[in-house]
């Protein structure tokens, strides 16, 4: 197992921070790029999105790890939708980040939630709404998207988890391998489990390892993808089996 391919989220950075690159060969990519090497059969395990599941061609092979993750529950301060005030309308959209579900979770939120489809740009001074890593900005309205998120869809923001490409080659006495092995990956302080209860009054977790209710969690974001025709099918999450 040695190609390993990670989309561009930075939120999901602790989950391989220890990863050795002297043992293995791993890429950061666009999602786009993630999903045309899982198409082509180039890798063997993948740190991915739900909307590069959703849009994997083929999912037989392809099964998700019960391992480390990051799932956003409620307000967390990872991603902020900053609205500028005393503007007559919200039509552009500026982010300061490339990752395409990021972009895609905002999009749905402040269409669902405030009837908002604003047109993207390249130009920070002439956006209306500002979407950042949590930074603060003045003279702006800011909307947590994980909490706005979970109040619009009713279901934890699912950012990242590792899939594995399930070949020949697998049996179930490699199972305990492979999840220890990609637990490795993770930074050695990390935690299951972060409250932004008590730093911010206000209900919000961030979660840094499986749990089965995740699944559910899953199905629905990919049911939500679909709906909004960022998936072509209605998909269906596959975990690795151990038996």
């Amino acid at each position: 197992m040695k190609r390993i391919i990670i989309t561009n989220n930075p939120l999901l950075k602790p989950l391989y921070g220890n990863l050795n690159k002297n043992k293995f060969t791993f890429s950061v990519l666009s999602e786009i790029a993630c999903v045309e090497a899982i198409n082509k059969n180039e890798f063997d395990l993948a740190l991915i999105s739900p909307l590069i599941y959703a849009s994997i061609n083929s999912k037989e092979d392809i099964k998700i790890l019960p391992t480390k993750m990051l799932v956003l529950e409620d307000f967390t301060k990872t991603v902020a939708i900053n609205i500028r005030q005393n503007k007559e309308s919200l039509s552009k959209i500026f982010f300061h980040t490339s990752n395409e579900f990021i972009i895609v979770a905002t999009k749905l939120v402040l269409c669902e939630r405030f009837n908002i489809v604003p047109e993207l740009t390249n130009n920070l001074e002439e956006a209306d709404i500002i979407v950042n890593y949590g930074d603060r900005i003045e003279n702006c309205l800011e909307v947590n998207l994980s909490e706005d998120w979970y109040d619009t869809f009713e279901v934890p923001l699912v950012m990242g988890f590792w899939v594995f490409k399930d070949d020949e080659d697998y049996n179930s006495e490699n199972y305990k391998d492979i999840i220890e092995l990609v637990s490795s990956f993770a930074n050695s302080n990390l935690e299951s489990k972060k409250d932004h209860s008590e730093d911010y009054q206000r209900y919000g977790k961030e979660y840094w390892e499986w749990k089965k209710d995740f699944l559910d969690a899953l199905e629905k974001i990919f049911d939500v993808l679909y709906y909004y025709g960022y998936a072509h099918n209605i998909v269906d999450a596959k975990l690795l089996s151990n038996e």
